[in-house]
């Protein structure tokens, strides 16, 4: 089967149903690593565009991400800079009692088909754990050996990537269009970041931005690292206001 691998939604509605649109038609199942809310201004939308899915025919999962886990209580904000902390704030206004009920019950892991797992961070630390091929992420993959995993799915640091013991550094920011499989030993993939990659925005067109995310094949294993793109002036719009209405 192949999966819709997406990550940090964080409230971007429009980048959301753009991956969607893209991505839908080619694939049977949905996983999401996790901040599905922080720093955009519609979470309450892409937690029910998100949780719908099964009723289309899409079954979907899903892990925790440190903003989810922040704006439902289960993680300190002091942990957070100050413009993440304000996103947190006006997301607890936004989201419902169920919504956010939802979002507390989030796993923090996932296991998934051929030796695959899933967290928002890292293998060691789910939450919080940020991989970018130092020796944070060698212990990562040392840990999936150990544990007999041959895929791990993360998110968290808005950039595509994709680790092994051999690779290193040498797989961040992988561009789109990369197919990539695991080898030998485990490997580590991150499909970036759907509503704020922090990739390779210094040469977008400030009208149309990326939206990144990642096709996996659990058959084969592959993974095809994709982005799409929309026209992000409506979400500006919409952030402006609501730091306006808080000065």
């Amino acid at each position: 089967m192949k999966y819709l691998v997406l990550s940090d939604v964080h409230g971007n509605l429009p980048a959301l149903e753009a991956v969607l649109a893209e991505a839908l038609p080619s694939v049977g199942s949905v996983l999401c690593l996790g901040d599905t809310v922080g720093y955009g201004p519609e979470p309450s939308a892409c937690v029910s565009r998100l949780r719908g899915l099964p009723e289309r025919g899409w079954p979907f999962a899903c892990v925790a991400g440190n903003h989810d886990a922040a704006a439902t209580g289960l993680l300190p904000t002091d942990w957070f800079n100050s413009v993440a902390r304000f996103a947190i704030g006006f997301t607890r206004k936004m989201l419902s009692s169920d919504e956010a009920a939802w979002l507390a019950s989030l796993p923090l892991t996932l296991d998934l088909p051929g030796g695959a797992f899933a967290t928002h961070g890292s293998p060691l630390e789910p939450l919080t754990g940020y991989l970018f091929g130092g020796f944070e992420t060698l212990a990562a993959l040392e840990d999936l050996e150990r544990k007999g995993k041959r895929l791990c799915f993360v998110g968290h640091t808005h950039v595509p990537a994709h680790f092994t013991k051999e690779s290193g550094q040498d797989g961040l920011r992988t561009p789109a269009g990369t197919r990539w499989r695991p080898g030998k030993g485990p490997g580590i993939v991150n499909p970036g970041g759907v509503g704020f990659p922090r990739s390779r925005l210094e040469r977008e067109d400030p009208a149309y931005y990326p939206a990144e995310y990642a096709v996996w094949d659990d058959d084969s294993m592959e993974v095809e690292f994709r982005e799409c793109r929309y026209d992000r002036r409506p979400l500006e719009e919409r952030l402006r206001e609501l730091y306006d209405s808080a000065e």
